[in-house]
């Protein structure tokens, strides 16, 4: 794993144009990926180049440690020498398993500006057919393996084959529902001596198409389900803290539209309720005013009346103003429960008010 080197910059840390300036015109890309393998002394070499990113993916000749190479990709993206200090101050660079790992999080959408977006494996595979690096296509079945062969140029084999007599591949990516490992040690041993170096083995399979601890004595770097969970709940962890600003914006944005449809369903209902308050009042004092009261005044009845009326008014806010805030977070059917019991003292307060006036 060690080979493997990534160099590039994308819109974590540049801005649109100066991805834009490094970024090579789709029908220049052969001859600069040409030119960078040579400079590089790559064994392979991917150009990856989309709105938001321009990467270089390279493995070293003879599995000799990838280093920091972005003098030399600045020089062939850009068609200049950098100034002192500018490819490290503008570019980023991953080697080894850091560069694994990178490549990963961007083939998942987990380093895109949108995180999730599906696009990238598109642009990742178009990357990859640019580059001409061949692919071999296995499966147990050779029929199954040779139409995705023809979809993506590259070689089918069938399983028990490729155990036999595998060729020489840098990486293995293995994704099979089997229950049973489906490469055992000495298949290993074969893969390992057919290439100059030991491959990287990613392995999709749940359970593992590869047994780790059988890996591991082979001498054979497996990134298995664990690994790649682990990282991505890492990661995520990561993005969550980053949109904590943009999660509370919403949550608070959130919380006032609910407060405000609450609020827009029950207002009609609040303003029959101040109604109920004020009906209440006005009975209970026509009642006094034909009973022990009746011997007052017309501008005494009128003061009573007005009292009564700013009473009831200013007694209802307190319930009210408690049923705002208590439709925001209590169910429709609390809601509808407590208008419903205020619907008999309702009646009892109108029928009390026409008996007092016949």
């Amino acid at each position: 794993m060690d080979q493997i080197g990534v160099v590039g910059l994308s819109y974590r840390h540049a801005g649109v144009d100066e991805v834009a300036r490094f970024a090579v015109p789709r029908a220049e890309v052969p001859a600069r990926l040409s030119a960078l393998r040579a400079l590089l002394k790559a064994s392979e070499i991917l150009y990856v180049g989309t709105c938001n990113r321009v990467e270089v993916l390279y493995s070293t000749e003879n599995g000799t440690p990838a280093g920091d190479l972005r003098q030399e990709v600045f020089r062939i993206l850009t068609g200049r020498e950098p100034e002192a200090g500018e490819a490290a101050r503008i570019l980023r660079a991953w080697t080894g398993e850091a560069a694994v790992e990178h490549l990963l999080l961007v083939a998942c959408g987990l380093d895109s500006a949108q995180t999730g977006e599906r696009e990238i494996a598109a642009q990742l595979r178009g990357a990859w057919e640019d580059a001409g690096i061949e692919l071999v296509i296995v499966n147990r079945t050779l029929e199954a393996a040779e139409e995705l062969a023809a979809d993506v140029s590259g070689e089918a084999l069938a399983l028990d084959i490729f155990r036999r007599q595998p060729p020489a591949v840098s990486a293995l990516i293995l994704a099979a529902g089997s229950g049973t490992a489906l490469l055992d040690a000495a298949a290993l041993a074969r893969l390992k001596g057919a290439a100059p170096s030991a491959p990287l083995l990613i392995d999709f399979g749940v359970p593992p198409n590869v047994d780790p601890d059988t890996a591991r004595r082979a001498g054979i770097e497996r990134v298995g389900m664990h690994e790649l969970i682990e990282l991505a709940q890492g990661r995520r962890l990561a993005q969550l803290v980053r949109l904590a600003p943009v999660r509370a914006a919403i949550d608070e944005r959130l919380a006032r539209l609910r407060t405000e449809l609450a609020l827009r369903a029950i207002g009609p209902r609040l303003a029959g309720l101040r109604e109920t308050f004020e009906q209440i009042a006005a009975a209970e004092v026509a009642r006094a005013l034909n009973g022990q009261l009746r011997t007052l005044d017309a501008r005494e009845r009128a003061q009573l009346e007005r009292l009564a009326a700013t009473l009831a008014h200013r007694l209802a806010h307190l319930p009210l103003a408690g049923l705002r805030a208590a439709a925001v977070h209590a169910s429709s059917d609390a809601v509808e429960a407590f208008f419903d019991g205020v619907q008999a003292p309702r009646r009892q307060a109108v029928n009390a008010a026409d008996t007092e006036e016949t």
